[in-house]
């Protein structure tokens, strides 16, 4: 029996795919090592792992992968939370964060990253210390929960450059003159 549930699980994880709880939404992840603790119910990826769940990406040096404890781990997995560690990164099209961890909250579809958040978006950069991301709404927050020398919270710093068109447009008009 337990030989049978190990090929299962093995199964499972050669072929890379995990559920969120919306079975139409399907996780891949990848990393170098994978280990499986099913009394626990949670799987742990270490070594440049890959989260990719539609058009997002996740990327950590290590995420914990927590599945539903009322199934077993030889049933169709469905992810309820990913802490991720490590220079963790989220992206997609529009941006990219970066921070020290973060957690996926598949109930909630959030992304959350922590610590020294950098995020980029086009010509955009801004820092922090919480950037939350809703997938469902495609909306995001970033704040900062640092303390000035006068023991303020500190603002959020956001850079923000020209846009490359608007560039490019004023350097043409001044070459016309």
């Amino acid at each position: 029996m337990h030989q049978k549930l190990f090929t299962i699980l093995f199964i499972l994880l050669l072929s890379n795919n995990i559920y969120a709880k919306n079975s139409a939404v399907k996780t891949n992840i990848k990393s170098k090592i994978v280990k499986i603790v099913k009394d626990k119910n949670f799987i742990e990826f270490k070594g440049n792992v890959i989260l990719v769940q539609e058009d997002i990406s996740f990327l950590a040096n290590q995420m914990l992968v927590f599945t539903d404890k009322n199934k077993k781990m030889s049933d169709k997995a469905e992810i309820q939370l990913i802490k991720a560690k490590g220079k963790v990164k989220i992206f997609n099209q529009e941006f990219i964060a970066t921070g020290d961890s973060g957690i996926y909250d598949v109930d909630k579809d959030i992304f959350k990253i922590f610590g020294d958040v950098i995020l980029n978006e086009g010509t955009k950069i801004a820092y922090g210390t919480e950037f939350i991301y809703d997938v469902s709404n495609k909306k995001g927050s970033l704040s900062s929960s640092v303390k000035n020398n006068d023991g303020k919270v500190s603002r959020p710093t956001v850079i923000i450059h020209e846009d490359l068109n608007n560039l490019k447009q004023g350097i043409n008009e001044d070459s016309d003159n």
